[in-house]
C-alpha cells in the first residue's frame, strides 16, 4: 500500500526498497506496512476503513505457454475471469499468487 506522507517508522527490508524506489523517481509517496492481515479484500478494507469495492487487488498469473508474467488489478469486490482474460490475451493463464495491500497469499 501506498500514500501520502504522514508519520514516519521503522519499514522491513523489502518495503524500504519500495520506499527508496519511488523517492528515486521523484515520487513524494509514503510506503505503509500494516499489522493486521490483509489476506482478503475484507480483511484490506476493515484494516484501511474503507468499502471492499474500493480495495484494489492484484492477481499475478503466468502464461500458460509463454511463462510470463501477467499482473492484473480488479476492485476488491469484482472476481475476475481468468478465462476471459485468457482469450484477452491469447494465451491461456496460470495461477500464481494473489497480493492484496502489499502482502503475498500463494495460491
Amino acid at each position: 500500500m501506498v500514500e501520502k506522507k504522514q508519520e514516519s517508522y521503522q519499514l522491513s527490508s523489502s518495503a524500504q526498497r519500495v520506499q527508496e524506489a519511488l523517492k528515486v523517481l521523484g515520487l513524494e509517496l509514503q510506503v505503509v506496512e500494516l499489522q493486521q492481515t490483509t489476506r482478503t479484500s475484507a480483511d484490506a478494507a476493515r484494516a484501511v476503513g474503507c468499502e471492499v469495492g474500493q480495495i484494489a487487488k492484484s492477481l499475478i498469473f503466468k502464461g500458460q505457454r509463454t511463462q510470463r508474467p501477467i499482473l492484473l488489478i480488479a476492485s476488491g469486490s469484482n472476481r475476475v475471469n481468468e478465462k476471459r482474460v485468457g482469450e484477452l490475451i491469447s494465451e491461456p493463464l496460470e495461477r500464481q499468487m494473489q497480493i492484496l495491500c502489499g502482502r503475498r497469499q500463494d495460491s
